[in-house]
C-alpha cells in the first residue's frame, strides 16, 4: 500500500481545506464573494460536501447544474430569486455540454454576479474545468483566491479504482466513467501504479480500453485490452478472459466499419477472438455470457460468408438459446440457418426456417427491424419456389421496415 505518512498528509490537507471552506462561507455573509473548490472525483466531492453540511453553522443552498445549462448567471438566478440563500454551492460544471460557452458567457456577465448575488458563491470544479477557467473566464477567475483543493487519499483512490473495475466487468456493455475522472486517474496513474497489485493493474488497462473505444480510438483500445488479456490468460481467469476477448472482437468489427477495404482481415480477427471468448465462457460455465457471445460470432461468420461453419454454430446456438437465451436470439439462430439454406439452394428449407424465426418474434412482439430481415429471407426463398405473389407481399411488408439499400441486396 501507499506510505502511511503520505496518506496522513493528504488527509490533513483535506481537513485544512474543509476548515477554510467553512470559514469562507461564514466570513462573507451579506456580500458577494467567489470561491473555487477543486476536486477531481465525485465520490470525494460528495464525502466532503457531507462533512461540510455537518460542520457549517451557515445554512447554504446547493445547485446541481443540468448538462444543458447554457448561462451560469441565469441558472443561479432561477435557483435563488424566490429566496436568496446565505451561500450557494454550485456543482456539476464539469458535466455541462458546452463548458467553454458557459464560462465565456459568465466572464462577459461577471459584473451581474456582483450586482445580483449578495452571498458567497462557491463553484465546485475539477482540474479540467479549472484549466478552462484560465482560458475562457480569466477575469471572473481573478476575483477568486487560489482554489481550495481536495485530494483523494491514495488508499481511497485504490478502493475507487477497484469499484470501477468491478463495475466495468459486471456491466461492460454500459460502463462509463466521467471524463474528468478518467483524466484524473490517468494523471494519478504513475504515482498509484506501484501500489497496485497486478490484477488491479490489468483491470485498469481494461477500463482504459473501454474508455478509448467509446472515443473511437480503436487501435489504442485494442492495445489496452491486449495488456489486460495477457494477465487474465497467465492466471487462467476464464470469465475475464472471455469478456476482454469479446471486447477486442468488437473493436475489430468497428475497424471493419471504418476501413472497408480491409474488412475481411478485421472480421477474421473478430472471429478469432470471439471463438476464444466463447471457449472461455463455456469453460467457466457462464452460459449467460456464452449465449450472447455465440450470437456475435454467428454474425461475423455471416459477414465472412463462412456458411458451413455458420450452420454448425447456429445449430449449437439454437440448443443453447432454447435453454438460456432470449426469443430474439432464437429467431436469429433460425435466421442464420435460413441464410445457409438459401446459399445451398434449399428453398423450401429456407422458407420454413425463416417462418420459424418470424413465429418466434410474433409471440414476443420484439424488434420490427428483425422481422423485416426474416421477411426478406422468406421472400427470397419464395421467389425461387415461383411463389411470386407471396414473395412480393413479403417484400412490400419488409420494405416498410428495412431500408432500400438492405432490400436491394436480397432482391
Amino acid at each position: 500500500m501507499v506510505s502511511s505518512n503520505f496518506a496522513e498528509n493528504i488527509a490533513a490537507e483535506n481537513e485544512r481545506s474543509l476548515s477554510t471552506l467553512v470559514r469562507t462561507i461564514a466570513r462573507f455573509q451579506g456580500s458577494f464573494s467567489l470561491t473555487l473548490v477543486c476536486c477531481n472525483y465525485a465520490s470525494l466531492r460528495d464525502a466532503m460536501l457531507q462533512k461540510l453540511r455537518d460542520r457549517s453553522t451557515v445554512e447554504y443552498q446547493e445547485l446541481v447544474l443540468e448538462t444543458a445549462t447554457k448561462i451560469l448567471h441565469q441558472a443561479i438566478l432561477n435557483a435563488v430569486q424566490e429566496q436568496p440563500p446565505k451561500a450557494l454551492i454550485v456543482v456539476g460544471i464539469e458535466s455541462v455540454d458546452a463548458i467553454d460557452n458557459l464560462l465565456a458567457g459568465a466572464n462577459r456577465s461577471r459584473d451581474q454576479f456582483k450586482q445580483d448575488f449578495a452571498f458567497p458563491l462557491i463553484l465546485w470544479v475539477t482540474d479540467y474545468v479549472l484549466s478552462k477557467f484560465s482560458r475562457s473566464a480569466t477575469d471572473l477567475k481573478s476575483w477568486a483566491p487560489p482554489p481550495i483543493q481536495f485530494t483523494m487519499p491514495p488508499d481511497d483512490l485504490i478502493i475507487f479504482l477497484q469499484q470501477q473495475a468491478d463495475q466495468a466487468f459486471a456491466n461492460f456493455d454500459n460502463f462509463k466513467l466521467k471524463d474528468c475522472e478518467i483524466e484524473s486517474l490517468e494523471n494519478d496513474w504513475l504515482n498509484l501504479a506501484p501500489a497496485l497489485d497486478q490484477q488491479l493493474q490489468a483491470s485498469w488497462q481494461f477500463i482504459r480500453g473501454l474508455v478509448q473505444s467509446q472515443k473511437n480510438h480503436i487501435d489504442l483500445a485494442i492495445k489496452y485490452y491486449q495488456h489486460s488479456l495477457a494477465f487474465w490468460q497467465q492466471n487462467n481467469q476464464l470469465e475475464k478472459q472471455g469478456i476482454v476477448c469479446q471486447k477486442i472482437a468488437l473493436a475489430y468489427n468497428r475497424k471493419a466499419e471504418f476501413h472497408r477495404a480491409e474488412k475481411q482481415d478485421y472480421w477474421q480477427e473478430a472471429r478469432k477472438y470471439l471463438q476464444q471468448s466463447l471457449d472461455s465462457f463455456e469453460q467457466a460455465q457462464r452460459n449467460d455470457l456464452a449465449a450472447k457471445c455465440i450470437s456475435e460470432l454467428g454474425e461475423v461468420l455471416r459477414l465472412l460468408q463462412a456458411w458451413k461453419e455458420l450452420k454448425i454454430l447456429a445449430q449449437k446456438a439454437l440448443k443453447m438459446h432454447i435453454i438460456c437465451g432470449t426469443p430474439s436470439q432464437i429467431a436469429e439462430d433460425y435466421g442464420f440457418l435460413a441464410e445457409v439454406a438459401l446459399q445451398n439452394l434449399e428453398w423450401e428449407k429456407a422458407c420454413k426456417l425463416a417462418e420459424l424465426a418470424l413465429a418466434v418474434l410474433a409471440q414476443t412482439g420484439v424488434s420490427k427491424q428483425d422481422t423485416g430481415l426474416y421477411l426478406l429471407l422468406l421472400a427470397k426463398g419464395q421467389r425461387n419456389l415461383s411463389q411470386q405473389s407471396e414473395a412480393v407481399n413479403n417484400l412490400k411488408t419488409a420494405k416498410k421496415i428495412r431500408d432500400l439499400k438492405m432490400m436491394c441486396s436480397f432482391i
